[in-house]
């Protein structure tokens, strides 16, 4: 593994780690700064200044990601060093370098660099984009998901029938009984955060009219422009060949059960609670990663030795990217019952990627796309899978996450297309809150399969409130939509044996040096094979041999 500039350094987990390397990125972002040349390089020198104002800009998002979490873990803040005036000196070289892309003299050193790549890996600078305006938005809008993260019950808050560690069923009705206990603690909570909905709606419609586009949808559509290689209707192919499938389990289910109807407290049977301590969590998971490949657990190691991960109690967990010391930044969920414990493989697999990428030399390459990102992170979710012993002395608890965790994959696409319609109307139109709501469970209710949600209507309505992904980051489901078919494929080429393909390798290192479209190619994951029922009806085999063990469905 490559080793960063900043390996050795203080970890992550004290304040004191933090203002050491909120320090070491800004003399680093003077001396890169400092090293520029004050005119345009000379034909044989452009390499060099290329890394040099990539290296500047990799401490400058560094040191914005370190004192956001400074402030997010109470700590005391690092004060400025003066070093704000470097803002608008790297905006400049960065406007430059857009400029030497169009000289002809440059054309063939260029080329040697990636040519229309690069072009494409270097931030945008529009003076629109930066408008006092937009930026004033983007901060209200940042404001907003604060507030609204902190008023959603944790999930230590949503636990009101609990089971020793999957040993007993619970009956239909504690589920039930704990089902409509959460209900109530988010309903206690709903007027407050549909305001708060209310408010981020209309702070990214008015930010879209800052940014010249006639609606909030209008911009989300500009912004998967790069997406024109997925195969046409994607979501909606998709959804078509997993449905069935998402009908057969639900049907499946309902005869294990020995039900007429299936209610939304009949998806889960046994409450799988509990956290480990970072010791405990972090011998499982570096074992877990063990078998899937050696050098994921070695990028595990690198993580783990430098404080680079941070267990907490929170809904889902977060990766955040260190550039300047090519390193990433995880925050996972120490919980584990199967959204936790997956959410934490997931983090833990952007992180492996973004580690996999710092080997780019040119530092606009080490970047991380949606796509490629989710495409990577989903991969290690599945590839992962077979695998939780590492977690669960009992086989059978693991067989019951992983089965968990192979059907919300079921559910992906179809509830993909149910959101993206939503959002589709929610950021087209003006609606109040309670067309809102009717407009989303009438959405809803076509992708449910047989869940059966007769009598409490109500709380379908506000489902919404309940998905990260629909309120922090519209338009984000069809990325994850499409990295979970890439996924699947990427699995499909491991087969039963588990052995990752030489090209997924491959694709890890590439971090953003191509397009989203080659980086799938690279991956196994080609547009072609996007829409792929083979890798469907693998899912369904897969999750058919866990059902023979009746004490893994219910």
């Amino acid at each position: 593994m490559k080793q960063s500039p900043a390996s050795g350094t203080a970890g992550l987990n004290t304040a004191s780690g933090f203002r050491t390397r909120i320090q070491e990125a800004s003399d680093a972002l003077r001396s890169h700064l400092g090293a520029l040349p004050t005119a345009q390089p000379e034909a044989g020198k452009l390499k060099t200044y290329i890394i040099s104002v990539g290296e500047a800009l990799a401490c400058h998002d560094e040191i914005k990601v370190l004192r956001q979490l400074v402030r997010q873990k109470g700590f005391e803040p690092v004060p400025e060093d003066g070093g704000q005036d470097s803002i608008p000196r790297l905006r400049d070289r960065l406007q430059e370098m857009l400029s030497l892309m169009q000289n002809p003299l440059l054309r063939q050193e260029l080329h040697s660099l990636g040519g229309a790549e690069l072009a494409r890996a270097i931030p945008e600078l529009s003076a629109t984009r930066k408008s006092p305006q937009a930026i004033l938005l983007r901060r209200e809008e940042e404001k907003l998901k604060s507030s609204y993260a902190r008023l959603m019950p944790l999930p230590g808050n949503l636990q009101s029938a609990k089971a020793e560690l999957g040993t007993v069923p619970l009956p239909r009705a504690a589920r039930k009984k704990d089902w409509l206990d959460q209900a109530r603690v988010w309903e206690e909570r709903g007027d407050a955060l549909e305001q708060l909905f209310t408010e981020l709606v209309d702070t990214r419609k008015r930010l879209a009219l800052a940014l010249g586009f006639d609606s909030y949808a209008g911009y989300l559509a500009h912004r998967r422009r790069g997406m024109s290689w997925l195969p046409e209707q994607f979501l909606r192919l998709t959804a078509e060949i997993t449905f069935p499938l998402l009908r057969s389990l639900h049907e499946y289910r309902k005869a294990a059960l020995g039900l007429t109807r299936l209610r939304p407290f009949d998806l889960s049977t046994r409450n799988i609670v509990g956290a480990l301590d970072f010791p405990q969590w972090r011998k499982s998971m570096e074992r877990l990663m063990e078998n899937v490949h050696p050098y994921f657990a070695e990028c595990f190691r690198v993580m783990t030795r430098e404080g680079l991960v941070d267990l907490r109690s929170a809904h889902a967990g977060t990766c955040l990217h260190l550039q300047h010391s090519r390193r990433p930044y995880v925050q996972a969920p120490a919980g584990i019952s199967p959204k936790e414990l997956m959410a934490a493989i997931h983090e833990i697999g952007h992180g492996i990627h973004i580690l996999f990428a710092a080997g780019q030399e040119i530092p606009f390459y080490r970047g991380i796309t949606p796509l490629s990102g989710e495409l990577a992170a989903l991969s290690v979710e599945l590839l992962a899978s077979p695998h939780l012993e590492a977690f669960f002395e009992d086989p059978a608890v693991a067989a019951r996450v992983r089965r968990k965790h192979l059907e919300g994959i079921v559910a992906v696409f179809s509830t993909a297309t149910a959101i993206e319609s939503f959002e589709e109307e929610l950021y087209s139109k003006e609606m109040s809150a309670a067309t809102r709501q009717k407009t989303f469970a009438g959405i809803m209710e076509k992708h449910l399969g047989l869940i059966d949600y007769t009598g409490y209507e109500a709380i379908l309505r506000t489902w919404y409130h309940r998905i990260p992904t629909l309120v922090f980051s519209p338009g984000y489901f069809l990325y994850y939509a499409v990295a979970q078919a890439g996924a699947l494929s990427v699995c499909r080429r491991a087969g039963r044996s588990g052995e990752i393909s030489a090209e997924f390798m491959r694709f890890m290192r590439l971090g953003t040096r191509f397009t989203d479209e080659r980086l799938y190619e690279a991956a196994g994951a080609s547009p072609s094979a996007m829409v792929d029922s083979l890798s469907v009806e693998q899912l369904g085999k897969t999750l058919y041999d866990l059902y023979q063990d009746r004490k893994s469905v219910v």
